[in-house]
């Protein structure tokens, strides 16, 4: 059986226009969704993401990993939303790695906000972190909390 070539010209034309409609939406740079993916890196590459909602109260996330010979943990809690940016609480702990075991569950209980900063997704913000270097922050607005992979 054969495929009319009206039929088929115009199955082709769809799948143009469907294509192109998802290449724009993808494209958009500032999208009003209600989740940030943050995307934090340290100086040595080490990376971790964080997905927070504007909807819930008491977002937060936690990491810890090496340094070079410095242990660095940090935690970011939302705090508020302004438009199209948010207010962070980023509060981080370092130690050297030969100083022994840690308790970190104070750290990682607490909702003290520490340093506050306003975030705008789609920019960078840099700061220092004591002996360390600098924690880079990076971010996009998602409609949806993505599920992570280890």
């Amino acid at each position: 059986m054969r495929i009319p070539r009206l039929a088929f010209a115009v199955l082709i034309a769809g799948i143009v226009v469907l294509a192109s409609a998802l290449v724009v939406n993808r494209a958009r740079a500032n999208n009003t969704g209600n989740v940030v993916l943050l995307s934090a890196e340290v100086p040595n590459g080490w990376r971790s993401d964080c997905p927070l909602s504007t909807l819930e109260k008491n977002q937060s996330c936690y990491a810890h990993g090496h340094v070079g010979s410095q242990f660095l943990a940090y935690k970011i809690r939302l705090l508020s939303r302004d438009g199209d940016r948010v207010l962070l609480g980023i509060r981080t702990l370092t130690f050297p790695l030969a100083s022994g075991s840690h308790n970190l569950s104070p750290f990682v209980n607490s909702n003290e906000p520490g340093r506050k900063v306003w975030f705008e997704p789609g920019k960078t913000l840099k700061f220092d972190v004591p002996r360390v270097g600098a924690l880079t922050l990076k971010g996009v607005w998602m409609d949806h909390v993505p599920i992570l992979g280890k």
